[in-house]
């Protein structure tokens, strides 16, 4: 009664009885006899023989006013249908062990398989089982194609889950939707007895928003199949770029070295099944081109010995360390190595902020702030977020704007890039306006090593005549004292 918030005036199987019958015409006999003998209570029927729940249970359920006038919950069903009720689809097997299915046993197979491709298609088993129970455990409305066939959907189901529930094709090309001959937004909430029809276009793909609107495991695991496969599609082409820009560069035959006995030792070695997961991975940057070459390098300057000489083979050897040490920008990543990394304008984060990398495709990782306001955005594609953390045994500088406001006067611009110079502090850029209320705001870009570096120079600036406030520019915010500059 606590769970479900209701009374105990509203308990209504507090007394039950189960009929169970040869076939399923003697269940709707059993059901007009009962009807006859004791008043139903509206509202409180349920005929899922025609219309079965998604995991195949079948029953009628039925409450009447029996007898001293005390609420009595009535289930019928035959045997067979309380045998897959009581012991799973299993139990009908078992039972039906060495005979011929049945035709009405098709759509319980079907299920099945269905059940089995979302486990196939789902990388995350906690994933998988979700998707299960919101089948499994939801309340039901029921609609109707436009030629009568009955179709189950959880409660809040809109006109895509009807599409998918279809055809893959039905979902992917949806662009509209009627309901009972009227035009629907692809939101509408379906309720039973609707009859819907689905308008289709044929170069219309599913915009990956739908997740967020169907409620049917089908409907969602297809748009997120989809979008998974499209977006593996792009990320291998760009992979494919990548690694033949490098070879370019490193004068390295592409086709040859990816159809080389030595690439599937450094697939096992890496932990890739097949050279496109390999070029995927490089599109994301969570590997480098010029890493994997790196065995090829050797190899192929030996068999061009007479057309290259040592000394280009240093060169281009120390050029490959230089790079591999200059992408990191210390920051590392656990159980990660050189991999490309830059640092996000938005917030230009510096050690001493907590830091979250993003994957994006080709361009490596995007280090943000945790807090920056672009990364929350992002941040709900958890398959693309990584955990950074600043490394402190090299010492780089880092770009960082701070906005400074204080009553104008002669020399207050000198004055504050003449404490940020004996700060020992380098100024990429430096601007300040003068405004009618006499008040003077000033962007300035410097370079420091961390943030304690930051506060320090902050505050010797604050220390000047004039100067109201000193803030860091931490979200790309250009009028932080409500003053477009």
């Amino acid at each position: 009664m606590k769970v479900q918030g209701i009374v105990f005036s509203e308990v209504y199987d507090l007394l039950g009885i189960r009929i169970i019958t040869k076939t399923v015409r003697d269940c709707y006999a059993a059901l007009g006899l009962i009807h006859t003998l004791w008043r139903p209570i509206p509202g409180r029927f349920k005929d899922y023989l025609a219309m079965p729940k998604a995991n195949r249970y079948q029953s009628i359920h039925t409450t009447v006013i029996g007898p001293h006038g005390n609420p009595l919950e009535i289930q019928i069903r035959t045997e067979e249908m309380h045998r897959i009720a009581e012991f799973g689809i299993a139990a009908h097997w078992h039972y039906k062990e060495g005979d011929k299915a049945p035709e009405e046993y098709t759509e319980i197979i079907l299920w099945l398989r269905q059940v089995m491709e979302w486990q196939q298609e789902m990388e995350n088993p906690l994933d998988f089982m979700e998707s299960l129970k919101i089948d499994l455990f939801t309340h039901e409305v029921y609609v109707f194609t436009p030629k009568g066939k009955p179709l189950t959907f959880p409660r809040g189901a809109t006109p895509i889950d009807f599409a998918y529930a279809i055809h893959t094709q039905i979902g992917d090309t949806c662009i509209g939707a009627k309901v009972n001959g009227k035009l629907v937004p692809l939101k509408y909430q379906l309720h039973s007895g609707d009859i819907v029809e689905i308008q289709t276009a044929k170069n219309h793909t599913p915009p990956a928003e739908w997740m967020k609107i169907a409620k049917t495991s089908r409907a969602i695991n297809k748009i997120r199949h989809f979008h998974k496969t499209r977006e593996s599609e792009t990320c291998l082409v760009i992979g494919k770029e990548i690694f033949s820009k490098e070879c370019k560069r490193l004068k390295l035959n592409f086709k040859k070295i990816f159809d080389s006995p030595e690439m599937n030792n450094i697939l096992e070695k890496t932990g890739f099944k097949k050279t496109d997961d390999l070029l995927i991975a490089a599109a994301y940057g969570k590997i480098t081109a010029r890493k994997i070459l790196e065995p090829f390098l050797d190899k192929e300057v030996s068999e061009t010995k007479q057309k290259t000489d040592i000394s280009t083979k240093k060169k281009i050897s120390k050029e490959i360390i230089k790079e591999s040490t200059t992408t990191s920008m210390g920051i590392r990543i656990e159980g990660g190595d050189n991999i490309l990394i830059r640092l996000a304008r938005c917030c230009n984060p510096i050690p001493g902020d907590h830091i979250k990398g993003f994957v994006t495709i080709g361009k490596g990782i995007s280090v943000h702030r945790a807090t920056c306001v672009n990364f929350m955005k992002i941040e709900s594609k958890a398959d693309r977020v990584v955990d950074l953390f600043w490394d402190d045994k090299e010492q780089y500088f880092y770009p960082v704007i701070i906005a400074v406001e204080g009553t104008d006067r002669p020399g207050l611009l000198a004055d504050i890039t003449s404490v940020i110079s004996k700060e020992n502090v380098n100024i990429i850029t430096g601007h300040m306006r003068a405004l009618e209320d006499k008040r003077a705001i000033g962007y300035f870009t410097v370079e420091v090593p961390n943030i304690q570096k930051l506060n320090h120079l902050m505050s010797a600036v604050k220390n000047v005549k004039a100067i109201i406030d000193v803030k860091r520019d931490i979200d790309g915010d250009s009028n932080l004292f409500r003053e477009k500059y």
